[in-house]
């Protein structure tokens, strides 16, 4: 059931040659998640039309895209899902969602609050509430987001290559003969904050020729959005990355430690 409702929610995506090509000055373009040209898969999507609506969750940056005519940025919510969410409940419009739509979107609420572990307020648990009357299934969620043995091997083999800076901060290179994904560098980040003491953690690798990768996270008290915003990153208070232009990962490493050093002064 799960790999046929996948399928139909894939005839929703398009790609980014094909908006060109169909969009019109008077569309709508709706841009979540974020409000940067830097992070706009297709910028030249953003001067095809007069109409922009922007729905973002991470703090705003310098190249925040002007001119919106909703512009939505909430700092503080858990994800860009439960803005959403609480604009589908508030509208007086009828807005049509199915069990397995309102179920990816519940497991937006749950990668990004990592488990409801942070930036978990009492809205979050409203927007969850609200996908679970459209027909969120936890079980689905679970399923979704399960992962692989190998991908689970892989991020033991990393996580015991863990350093742990002042007590405070967990921190793991990846090799560079390893595939390296954003999304790796996330979970591993994710995982390093299980380190006990732990109140920021780091996982840095490659992600191309001449680029490192950084993702970030942390617990309450401490924030890695201001760390990785020295690297030209961002993000969230909790959740943030960066990417580097460079081949020297171990100066990343010792740009990092310093900025680290910075903050428990």
């Amino acid at each position: 059931m799960i790999d046929y409702e996948y399928i139909t929610l894939l005839d929703y995506i398009t790609s980014p040659s094909r908006a060109m090509d169909t969009i019109t000055r008077e569309d709508l373009l709706i841009i979540v998640d974020h409000h940067s040209y830097s992070q706009t898969i297709e910028q030249k999507l953003l001067n095809k039309t007069e109409k922009l609506a922007i729905i973002d969750h991470h703090r705003k940056l310098n190249d925040a895209i002007p001119n919106a005519v909703i512009s939505h940025i909430e700092p503080y919510a858990s994800s860009s899902v439960e803005l959403v969410t609480e604009m589908i409940d508030l509208t007086t419009n009828d807005v049509e969602i199915n069990s397995f739509e309102a179920t990816v979107m519940l497991s937006g609420i749950i990668v990004d609050t990592n488990n409801f572990m942070y930036r978990t307020g009492s809205r979050t648990f409203e927007a969850s509430a609200i996908l679970r009357k459209y027909g969120a299934d936890t079980f689905k969620v679970k399923t979704i987001l399960r992962e692989g043995l190998e991908e689970i091997k892989l991020k033991s083999q990393l996580l015991s290559l863990a350093e742990v800076i002042h007590k405070r901060f967990s921190v793991v290179i990846i090799p560079r003969d390893l595939d390296v994904s954003r999304t790796l560098l996330a979970k591993v980040a994710d995982d390093l904050l299980d380190i006990e003491d732990t109140v920021g953690s780091f996982a840095i690798g490659y992600l191309g020729e001449a680029k490192v990768g950084i993702s970030a996270r942390s617990l309450e008290g401490f924030n890695v959005q201001v760390i990785m915003e020295k690297f030209n990153g961002g993000g969230h208070l909790n959740n943030a990355g960066a990417q580097v232009e460079t081949n020297d990962i171990k100066q990343v490493r010792l740009d990092l430690i310093s900025f680290l050093n910075e903050s428990v002064q």
